[in-house]
């Protein structure tokens, strides 16, 4: 006999959606039948990249697409597409690639606010130490998310982003703070304005390696590639880094934390400098 049948696709329970106290008749319809969408197999990923057909997606790529990805539907066609936008001819390790790259760290800030207090603190402690553990109850809500696979997180690009999530300082301390994941900078608790790209790379790469000098072959291959070294000039770099001092320092024409070594390159300290 024919019969009329319910679906409802939402990211939380409907009682939760609803709240417990205001629960009705049509919530309790579905909270005995409940699927959990699972992340995608490794066959399923490759036919949504067949679908996509990108440029200069080689075998190992889709590989380390699907890999990095872990499954999640989002992040494997943000990996994929960085991927096929590679420069012609590149072999670096793709981990580094992305790590960089601001599609993947949007999906996972989206996946990160979708999620409660709670749920942020065991993914921390799962992702920073995962020798500790947390209650069975806890990991099983986290491997019914999707989020969690055994008591690893699911993704390694995840995984990443959780730990940062989880030591993040203070950004009312002194200090140049930079947030890979929503790309918000702070100096000295303030937050200055909008970076470009190049502005960006070039801060990142600096924040990376604060305290330690950063030469301009490091800031070319970094910041525009490395088959921009014969065209990039001293003056093009010294440009770039006149106006990220700009935006980051108070007073430009005499830098508390980004400062140069003559013949030698830029460094970003941790702690302002001592005049």
């Amino acid at each position: 006999a024919d019969r009329l049948v319910f679906i409802t696709a939402t990211i939380r329970k409907l009682p939760e959606i609803r709240n417990v106290q205001v629960e009705d008749e049509f919530a309790e319809l579905f909270s005995r039948f409940t699927f959990h969408m699972p992340l995608l197999d490794a066959d399923e990923s490759k036919a949504l990249l067949k679908e996509l057909k990108l440029p200069r997606l080689t075998k190992e790529l889709t590989q380390a697409a699907i890999q990095l990805s872990g499954g999640h539907p989002g992040l494997l066609v943000a990996v994929a597409q960085i991927f096929a936008s590679s420069p012609a001819g590149w072999t670096g390790d793709p981990r580094e690639w992305v790590r960089t790259e601001p599609l993947p760290r949007a999906e996972c800030l989206k996946l990160w606010n979708q999620m409660t207090p709670d749920e942020h603190a065991a993914l921390i402690t799962l992702a920073l130490e995962q020798e500790a553990g947390i209650p069975s109850q806890q990991l099983r809500h986290l491997q019914d998310l999707g989020v969690v696979h055994e008591r690893e997180l699911f993704s390694p690009i995840f995984a990443e982003f959780v730990r940062r999530k989880g030591r993040a300082p203070d950004t009312e301390t002194r200090g140049v703070f930079l947030d890979a994941d929503s790309g918000d900078v702070w100096v000295d608790g303030i937050r200055v304005p909008v970076l470009t790209d190049l502005e960006y790379r070039l801060l990142e790469l600096l924040h990376e390696r604060r305290d330690k000098l950063t030469d301009k072959f490091q800031i070319v291959t970094a910041v525009w590639g490395e088959e921009y070294l014969g065209d990039v000039d001293d003056a093009r770099v010294e440009k770039l880094i006149s106006r990220l001092r700009a935006k980051i320092e108070p007073d430009p024409s005499n830098p508390r934390y980004l400062i140069t070594r003559r013949g030698r390159g830029y460094k970003l300290l941790s702690h302002p400098k001592v005049e």
